[in-house]
C-alpha cells in the first residue's frame, strides 16, 4: 500500500461509513471493520490536535459547545490544519480488495476517496 496522508483518512470517513453499512460477505466485512478501526485511531488523533488548536487560538463560545478562532489567528490555524492533514500516517491500515461485481452503491467520488484503502477489482 502506498503512503497515506492524514487528510486522505479524514476525507474517506463518510465513504467508509457508507460502505460499512452494506451487507458484504463475512470475510470482507471483517477486513472492512479492521480498516475502519485503524482509521478511527487516525481520526481521533486529528480531532484531538484540532481541538488543541481551537483551545490555543480560539475562545469558547457562549453556549460552550465550540470555539471561535480569533480572526487575526485564523490564517495561522488554517496553515497548521493543512500541515496536520499532510502528515504521513503509519501505514497500519490494512487493505481490502472488493470485486466490481458486488452489488454496492457507491458514487464515483466514494470510489476515489476509498482507493487508498480498497483495491477495486
Amino acid at each position: 500500500m502506498e503512503k497515506i496522508k492524514l487528510v486522505q483518512v479524514m476525507n474517506a470517513v463518510d465513504s467508509l461509513r457508507k460502505l460499512s453499512v452494506s451487507e458484504l460477505p463475512l470475510k470482507l466485512s471483517y477486513k472492512l471493520s479492521k480498516i475502519t478501526q485503524a482509521c478511527q485511531v487516525e481520526i481521533d488523533f486529528y480531532e484531538d490536535k484540532r481541538l488543541e488548536l481551537a483551545e490555543k487560538y480560539g475562545t469558547l463560545n457562549d453556549d460552550k459547545t465550540s470555539y471561535n478562532v480569533v480572526p487575526e489567528k485564523a490564517e495561522e490555524v488554517q496553515k497548521l490544519l493543512i500541515e496536520l492533514g499532510d502528515l504521513e500516517i503509519q501505514n497500519d491500515i490494512p487493505s481490502l480488495e472488493l470485486s466490481l461485481d458486488l452489488d454496492l452503491k457507491l458514487t464515483p467520488n466514494d470510489v476515489a476517496l476509498l482507493e487508498p484503502f480498497i483495491t477495486f477489482i
